[in-house]
């Protein structure tokens, strides 16, 4: 049961610290305060400070029941990319049912459950994590060559951040 009042957050809210709801700041990684349902304020503490307040609670996400959520256009809205069935709450602590699923705390999850969970919306990352998180054990390539393709990865989304580009 929560304790907080969550119908009284502001939608961009994700977490509730320091009896104030925040936000993520994608720019910076950082969190921001609201002031108003409109309008927050940068504080600069990430969210493993807000963590420390005793009063820290994580906004729960309501996905639908009848259907997977995934990355939209990244993975597809019917998951049909893992060709496995949906997940369901009887099968949580079954088999995972691709080799990006794994069982934490008697969840099942994926990279793309990770991904939402932590806000990563740059391309580049998503891709740098994914190759970082199982390198040589995906396709045909070695874990050398992952390692290779996430370093470039990592170097295109610092072009990417600061709005320049190398061909």
């Amino acid at each position: 049961m929560s304790r907080v009042d969550w119908s009284k957050a502001p939608s961009r809210a994700v977490c509730y610290a320091n009896e104030l709801f925040w936000e993520h700041d994608k720019d910076n990684g950082k969190m921001r305060f609201f002031v108003s349902d409109d309008v927050s304020r940068y504080h600069g503490v990430d969210m493993i400070g807000l963590s420390r307040h005793k009063d820290f609670e994580t906004r729960s996400l309501d996905w639908p029941s009848e259907q997977r959520i995934d990355i939209v256009g990244t993975n597809g809205n019917d998951g049909l990319v893992y060709n496995a069935p949906e997940r369901t709450t009887s099968d949580l602590n079954a088999k995972p049912v691709s080799k990006y699923h794994r069982t934490i705390k008697g969840v099942q999850i994926d990279l793309y459950d990770v991904l939402v969970a932590y806000g990563v919306t740059c391309p580049a990352l998503a891709h740098a994590l994914k190759k970082m998180l199982i390198p040589g054990q995906r396709h045909a390539k070695t874990f050398e060559q992952d390692i290779d393709e996430a370093i470039a990865s990592l170097q295109r989304a610092k072009e990417l951040a600061v709005g320049t580009t190398t061909n």
